[in-house]
């Protein structure tokens, strides 16, 4: 199993276990996967919990929509965006 693992590995998020500070920062488990992607393709991982941390600020600046497919990848691409660009 673990040789089919590393095989597929740079189709995968890089999450292998359970995060429980999704519940902290309120990002459900599709929204985690396509962050690390973003993340990933622009080369900043190490801003990962710089993203995490700006999320709940997006979320309630914009009127604390439910993180469902659209808006949870439009509040996580805005949480990005911030912190790539770091402006608000």
């Amino acid at each position: 199993m673990s040789d089919v693992r590393k095989k597929y590995a740079s189709f995968e998020a890089g999450i292998s276990a359970v995060d429980v500070n999704v519940l902290q920062f309120q990002v459900p488990g599709g929204m985690l996967s396509n962050l690390v992607s973003q993340l990933r393709q622009q080369g900043a991982m190490d801003r990962y919990y710089d993203v995490l941390d700006e999320i709940p600020r997006v979320r309630a600046e914009l009127g604390y929509p439910p993180l469902v497919t659209p808006s949870s990848q439009i509040v996580g691409t805005q949480a990005t965006l911030n912190v790539m660009v770091g402006e608000r």
